[in-house]
């Protein structure tokens, strides 16, 4: 039996991230699910996983995984990840958290 490799992850989440492109963030779910079943850390799995959620309007489910992204991100956050993660806290109703983030990302004041 094959082991599965950081390149079989990437695979699962390139195929997952032209579902979501092509506007078909539900087909990109179970290719998701399984990346994330091969390994829960990685960031790219838990981004797009959340990218797919908010564009389905689970707004919980998106910030689950975006929270697992930070989590697992090594570096800062981008501006257009920090802009993602203020829709999904103002989707949630964290009007003041989704402000607080706008703003950093507008002015480049990444939290760490």
């Amino acid at each position: 039996m094959k082991t599965i490799t950081s390149r079989d992850i990437e695979l699962l989440n390139n195929l997952a991230a032209l579902q979501i492109s092509c506007g078909r963030p539900q087909s990109s779910l179970p290719l998701l699910h399984l990346a994330f079943k091969l390994d829960e850390r990685d960031p790219q799995t838990n981004y797009l996983l959340a990218n797919a959620y908010l564009r389905l309007q689970e707004y919980e489910n998106s910030a689950k995984y975006f929270d697992l992204f930070e989590k697992a991100k090594k570096q800062h956050t981008s501006m257009s990840e920090l802009i993602m993660k203020s829709i999904v806290q103002l989707k949630n109703g964290e009007f003041s958290e989704a402000k607080n983030t706008f703003m950093s990302a507008v002015t480049g004041s990444y939290p760490t």
